[in-house]
């Protein structure tokens, strides 16, 4: 039997404690790679294109109404605030209404009974995203970031009227700028919570500019 004093029995056990956490490998809140899911509404937005053959109205604009998107993202930290990722989504809007113009005049006609058309657009950006950390609120950090992406997008538009349906899709450059924040889950999670808005284009050879919406969104990042 041995026997041994309080004092002693306390720095045995500090010093072991202290072996397992210098032999511990911790969540690191810098963890490089990250995977992420996110979502939110896809903001009406508007495309012009030229018409042709019904003078004399030259132009018409078709108005999107608020509809959905969603996606997945993978990515990694390439310095401790900034990152690359690949974003992969789908969203889809339907058609509102159609304005048409003639010179200085112009008329906003709703689509007729029975008649929908909408626009789905699947997407693959390649995004870099710039973080700035700011001083800590109720003891959680809090980066705002701020970044863009390139890709393209496969166009789906599809047009129902009395049970019949007509669809064309087209391949485009496609762009997006955006800004929000993210924060942990809790301290020292791998968990990040994360909003943003992002302003998304299309180039289309059909229209006169790029096919536009405005994107309010929500997701979560696990980082490893």
């Amino acid at each position: 039997m041995y026997s041994c004093s309080l004092k002693t029995i306390v720095t045995l056990l500090f010093l072991v404690i202290s072996s397992q956490i210098g032999h511990s490998n911790p969540f690191n809140n810098t963890a490089p790679f990250y995977v992420g899911a996110l979502g939110g509404v896809s903001v009406s937005g508007s495309v012009d294109f030229e018409v042709v053959g019904f003078a004399p109205v030259t132009e018409a604009e078709v108005n999107l109404d608020t509809g959905f998107i969603a996606g997945f993202v993978a990515g990694k930290y390439v310095t401790k605030t900034t990152r690359l990722e690949l974003e992969l989504a789908v969203s889809r809007n339907d058609v509102e209404d159609v304005t048409f113009s003639a010179g200085s005049l112009s008329a906003t006609v709703p689509l007729p009974a029975g008649l929908s058309l909408d626009v789905t657009q699947y997407t693959a950006f390649a995004n870099v995203w710039q973080e700035f950390e700011i001083p800590k609120i109720l003891n959680v950090v809090i980066y705002p970031f701020v970044g863009g992406g390139a890709g393209i997008a496969l166009s789906d538009i599809d047009a129902q009227f009395s049970g019949i349906t007509l669809s064309d899709n087209s391949t485009n450059f496609a762009f997006q700028f955006g800004a929000g924040i993210t924060a942990p889950w809790a301290i020292g999670s791998p968990v990040d919570l994360e909003f943003s808005y992002r302003l998304r284009g299309v180039l289309d050879g059909d229209f006169d500019g790029p096919l536009v919406t405005h994107n309010v969104l929500a997701g979560v990042r696990y980082k490893f």
